[in-house]
C-alpha cells in the first residue's frame, strides 16, 4: 500500500471521503452499532487503521524510523491525515463511552471496543513519535 492509498483508507474509516461508506469502514460500524443496538465486530477495523498508520509512518518517518535522523523526517502533516485521525478518535472514544454505559452488550464487547480505540491512539502517538519501525508490534506491546 503507498500513502495516498493509505490516506483514502484512513479518510473512508473516518467517514470523510467521498466514497459512499460501508461496513469496512470504521465509523460506519460504529454508527450501526449504536443504530441497531448490536455489536459488531470492530478488531479487523482498528487493524486496517493501524496497518495504514504504518504506511503514514513510513512516509513521513523514512524506511526505518528508529535509525532515520529527524531532519529527514516529514516537518508537517497533512491536513487531511490529521483531521482523519482526529476524528477517529474522537468519535471512537465517544461510541466507547456509549457502548460502556448501554445497557446490554457483553463484557467482551465493551473491551474490544476500548482496546480498538486504543489501538488507533497508540498508533497514530507512534507515527508522531517518528522512531517506530514497527507500529503494529508497538501497539501489540502497549495492549499487552
Amino acid at each position: 500500500m503507498d500513502y495516498p492509498t493509505a490516506l483514502e483508507k484512513l479518510l473512508r474509516h473516518a467517514g470523510l471521503s467521498k466514497q459512499k461508506p460501508s461496513a469496512e469502514d470504521f465509523q460506519y460500524v460504529l454508527y450501526l452499532i449504536s443504530d441497531k443496538k448490536t455489536f459488531r465486530p470492530v478488531q479487523p477495523l482498528a487493524d486496517d487503521v493501524v496497518a495504514c498508520l504504518e504506511v503514514v509512518n513510513q512516509h513521513l518517518n523514512g524506511a526505518e524510523p528508529a535509525e532515520t535522523d529527524d531532519a529527514a523526517k516529514a516537518s508537517t502533516l497533512d491536513r487531511a491525515l490529521v483531521y482523519a485521525l482526529s476524528s477517529l478518535l474522537t468519535t471512537g472514544r465517544k461510541y466507547t463511552t456509549w457502548v460502556e454505559s448501554e445497557s446490554g452488550f457483553a463484557p467482551e464487547s465493551v473491551t474490544e471496543m476500548r482496546r480498538t480505540v486504543q489501538a488507533i491512539e497508540l498508533g497514530w502517538n507512534f507515527v508522531l513519535a517518528g522512531d517506530s519501525n514497527s507500529i503494529r508490534k508497538d501497539v501489540d506491546t502497549w495492549l499487552d
